[in-house]
């Protein structure tokens, strides 16, 4: 099954565990899982990530889809602190989001 599962879809990396350090990049990655739990291995799942902290500015962010079913995605925070990084896919959160 080809159809992505919001519920089922993971995201893991050092920047999204890691309080952000100001002007350094940092990422992680978003894998597109289907119903079953399994990877489906192809690009083009219309993922929108969000990224808010510790000031009211907006912050500058890169996804990369890989076409593999993973997708990268890059930031570089303004400021030094804790972030809030909200991932979803057909406007439902994926497993753990907010992180």
């Amino acid at each position: 099954n080809r159809t992505v599962h919001a519920p089922k879809c993971v995201a893991y990396g050092p920047g999204l565990k890691s309080p952000g350090m100001e002007q350094i990049a940092a990422s992680f990655t978003i894998e597109a899982r289907n119903f079953t739990d399994q990877l489906i291995p192809e690009g083009g799942h219309p993922f929108s990530v969000s990224i808010t902290g510790v000031v009211s500015v907006n912050i500058q962010l890169i996804v990369l889809d890989k076409g593999d079913g993973t997708y990268e995605v890059q930031y570089v925070p303004p400021t030094p602190g804790t972030y809030v990084i909200g991932i979803t896919v057909d406007g439902i959160s994926i497993k753990d989001s907010p992180y």
